[in-house]
């Protein structure tokens, strides 16, 4: 086993097993499809995203290039709910991505999302990413600023400095 080595010397050794979750391994095969351009029910023949975790979700909405077409989205959107969704994780990624790809304005559905999402959730590591996406563009920051303008009273004091500051650095 190398106890020695796995205690006293640095780095990881290189008896180290390599782990992969099977699960992810099935996100990351369903990304090589869809990010090369497959259909959706190309990208997801083998497999059932509706059975996904949260966790596997995570990986596949943070794994999707930000240059995807708004058609792109709204099929899976359409498919699998994401701006409905009732799970706080998800809808963060799902919006975040939506906004980077520079489509969510233009959807009434996906800005009322983004509105509840900042409203709903004090918690900087759901509203920090969302609003620096949105701080990207003049567009995003004015919508930003507006947004943030009602929700800042229930955030918690280090939510609201570090908000104040992204959003100060924009302007």
């Amino acid at each position: 086993v190398l106890l020695r080595t796995w205690i006293d010397e640095p780095g990881l050794p290189d008896n180290m097993p390599e782990v992969r979750a099977a699960g992810f391994i099935e996100v990351d095969l369903v990304l090589e499809k869809f990010n090369g351009g497959a259909s959706l029910d190309e990208a997801t023949a083998d497999t059932d995203p509706t059975q996904w975790l949260t966790q596997q979700w995570v990986r596949f909405l943070q794994s999707v290039p930000t240059d995807i077409s708004a058609a792109r989205l709204e099929e899976l959107d359409a498919r699998y709910g994401l701006t409905d969704t009732g799970n706080s994780e998800i809808s963060a990624r799902w919006l975040v991505l939506v906004v980077r790809s520079g489509h969510a304005l233009g959807k009434p559905a996906w800005r009322e999302a983004i509105n509840a999402l900042v409203h709903r959730y004090g918690r900087r590591k759901y509203i920090t990413p969302l609003y620096a996406a949105l701080a990207q563009t003049p567009d995003g920051l004015a919508h930003a600023e507006e947004m943030y303008r009602t929700a800042r009273a229930s955030y918690h004091s280090s939510a609201q400095r570090e908000i104040d500051t992204l959003l100060a650095s924009k302007s």
